[in-house]
């Protein structure tokens, strides 16, 4: 029902899921989740999921460490549909992080929202790119960081554009 209810109200069957409403979220736990969910991270309630292959769980394991008390449980290793072996873990749920991306979707798509505009940094970047990033290389040119938007309809990349340009780089 995604509310509370009274205890009396409840059935033998019923399923009960905890959300915490006391934690803030700080600065940096706040960047870190923008750069996971522009890059792999998903909304699940009031929590974020996020997964990397085997090879990297040393970086998910960084993740959770960076969250400090906002981070969850490590959860049980799985296989993409692809045939990878994954590391997968979670934000704990509370009403911070529902609300920090309550604009974030269109109906059950992730979008990215104007409220994006002067609210990505270097750090949210970092996290960005970590997960969803890759370094373009021509002997022509100069390298250029390339970040995954391919999920994103034209709006959330304009809004992206925007932002970038706030932190004065330029996208396209």
């Amino acid at each position: 029902k995604n509310d509370y209810i009274k205890c009396s109200d409840l059935s033998i069957n019923d399923a009960l899921y905890f959300m915490r409403n006391d934690l803030q979220l700080s600065y940096i736990q706040e960047q870190i989740l923008i750069g996971k969910m522009l890059g792999d991270g998903s909304l699940n309630g009031n929590s974020i999921n996020f997964n990397h292959k085997k090879d990297h769980e040393e970086y998910l394991d960084y993740t959770l460490q960076s969250l400090g008390e906002l981070a969850g449980n490590k959860q049980k290793e799985q296989i993409s549909q692809y045939g990878t072996l994954m590391v997968r873990a979670r934000t704990l749920s509370t009403l911070a992080v529902g609300n920090l991306f309550s604009d974030w979707f269109i109906g059950e798509v992730k979008q990215v929202p104007k409220s994006i505009i002067g609210k990505l940094t270097p750090i949210s970047l970092a996290f960005w790119y970590m997960d969803d990033g890759s370094l373009s290389h021509h002997n022509d040119q100069e390298d250029r960081a390339c970040f995954a938007t391919c999920g994103f309809n034209e709006e959330s990349i304009n809004n992206l554009v925007l932002a970038f340009n706030c932190l004065n780089i330029k996208a396209t």
